[in-house]
């Protein structure tokens, strides 16, 4: 028999699909196949490609939302030369809103280059409007592909965030208290699920808090509605069995299935690490109005990078029964952690413990080298009247160790293991996930000055007394180089959550 020869793919026979592509080259993700890809890496010549059999048969689409661009209508990273769509007139689609660019093209950067930058701290020179075009739809898509034979039993409503209230868009939510009215009626309570935009207006430099926002947007009508569909579920004392007289492997009852609210903070302003946001957050919670909320604790994340986590978290809860928010997320993020790597996740959340009920607050990070310790960022130098400011805290890994050095003046830590949970930082899997850590948040005292406390007592060169007993010094806590930040909880000396946060 004649040798087998492997064939190769040409690049024009691989046309089908459109993959979500990150940032990358010019080509990686608009369609473009390998061929066509060493003509240019600018955005405006590739538009002005001509060729009939590539560009017409396939499109230019956008890495951020995956929608194809219209000639003309698009802005290209000067970093990563991602393409992305903006909106050819106002309140239509594309990921940038009308009019809003007040930048040269030359100085354009992609929201994630924008945030991972030197200027990362800056405001964004447009508005990026990926939540109405992409998570709202991801969203809606994938619970209609659960409710695809019973699509009766879904309720979505797109509301504008506003300061006042207005009955047209309280008119807007009758069809869903009167779907809540009927579901409780035979039993089959519903769940609810409030989606924020983060980037609003009225969040980001308004007055107004979440709470309000919540309260504004929804009503006072539909909020009961969702309350006594929790109560119904709590209340629940139905108990199944199998033929057998056993449990069942599946929980079934009213009370597993539905009753739940959940309000998710999504976009690239985290809101949930500011104080005024945070408090009234907890105040939702501790009323019992939503059972847990979900935010992003990272700056600058776009929603393209968050969608999976929240489709995933509402699918869970809502669809397949999970009643324990905290383990439902960790599933989540154990299997994919990409998330990770652009932000934080924060949850918070209810729980029973000998016959009172206790707020939990958790943030979630990713343990990644030379750039984030333990999923967090670490501010604070070990040098007294130190300020590192924007140049930062650096940090170091070598074998399961890390450690941290100012940029400023120099000081090193000690080395601390991340490879084991510490009383800070636990790991999430130690088997499937072991660089994933959670610590409760806001962040202690202790936990921004873990690595000021790891620092040796005794500094290099240090002299032994004549008995071979080295000289006794005490490691003193220097509280007084906390920054003070009146707005963000990056810096808070007490725990206002609970009692023993290092468990």
């Amino acid at each position: 028999m004649p040798p087998h020869r492997s064939r190769k793919a040409q690049p024009g026979a691989i046309l089908s699909g459109i993959s979500h592509a990150g940032p990358g080259e010019a080509d990686v993700g608009n369609m473009v196949t390998q061929g066509a890809s060493n003509l240019s890496r600018n955005c405006g010549e590739l538009l002005q490609y001509t060729s009939t059999t590539l560009s017409n048969m396939l499109g230019i689409y956008c890495h951020m939302c995956c929608d194809a661009i219209e000639p003309g209508f698009q802005h290209q990273c000067n970093n990563c030369h991602t393409l992305i769509c903006k909106q050819f007139v106002p309140q239509s689609s594309g990921c940038i809103v009308f009019g809003s660019v007040v930048c040269s093209k030359e100085e354009f950067l992609c929201p994630i280059c924008a945030r991972t930058g030197k200027k990362k701290d800056s405001p964004l020179p447009y508005v990026y409007a990926g939540f109405e075009d992409y998570l709202a739809t991801t969203t809606k898509v994938e619970l209609v592909n659960h409710y695809r034979s019973q699509q009766s039993n879904l309720f979505i409503r797109t509301l504008p965030i506003t300061q006042g209230i207005h009955t047209s868009k309280f008119k807007n939510l009758a069809d869903g208290i009167e779907l809540i009215h009927k579901a409780i009626k035979v039993g089959c309570l519903p769940n609810s699920f409030i989606i924020i935009n983060t980037d609003s207006v009225e969040v980001t430099e308004g007055n107004a808090v979440v709470s309000d926002v919540v309260a504004k947007s929804l009503g006072e009508e539909f909020l009961e509605c969702m309350g006594a569909a929790s109560s119904a579920a709590k209340s629940d004392a139905t108990v199944n069995i199998t033929a057998t007289r056993k449990k069942p492997w599946c929980k079934l009852t009213a009370k597993a299935r539905g009753g739940r609210r959940v309000l998710l903070l999504v976009g690239s302003h985290p809101a949930i690490r500011f104080r005024h946001h945070f408090e009234s957050l907890m105040t939702l919670v501790k009323n019992e109005t939503f059972d847990f909320v979900l935010g992003f604790g990272g700056s600058g994340s776009s929603l393209s990078q968050i969608s999976h986590t929240v489709c995933s978290l509402i699918v869970e809860t809502g669809v397949f029964r999970q009643t324990d928010p905290w383990s439902a997320l960790r599933n989540i993020l154990m299997s994919k952690h990409q998330v990770l790597d652009h932000t934080t996740v924060v949850v918070l959340y209810t729980t029973t413990a000998s016959g009172s009920q206790q707020v939990e607050c958790h943030q979630i990070g990713k343990d990644t080298p030379a750039s984030c310790a333990f999923g967090y960022e670490f501010k604070i130098c070990g040098k007294a009247g130190c300020d590192p400011g924007l140049k930062g805290i650096q940090v170091y890994n070598q074998k399961g160790k890390v450690r941290v050095r100012c940029t400023l003046c120099h000081w090193k830590s000690a080395w601390a293991r991340n490879n084991k949970d510490n009383e800070h930082f636990k790991r999430v899997n130690t088997l499937t996930a072991p660089q994933i850590f959670w610590h409760h948040f806001p962040p202690s005292n202790d936990l921004q000055q873990f690595f000021v406390k790891l620092k040796h007592c005794e500094p290099e060169g240090t002299s032994w007394k004549k008995n071979g007993e080295a000289r006794e010094k005490k490691c003193k806590t220097q509280t007084s180089q906390l920054p003070e930040d009146a707005q963000t909880l990056d810096f808070v000396l007490e725990h206002s959550l609970t009692m023993d946060i290092d468990e």
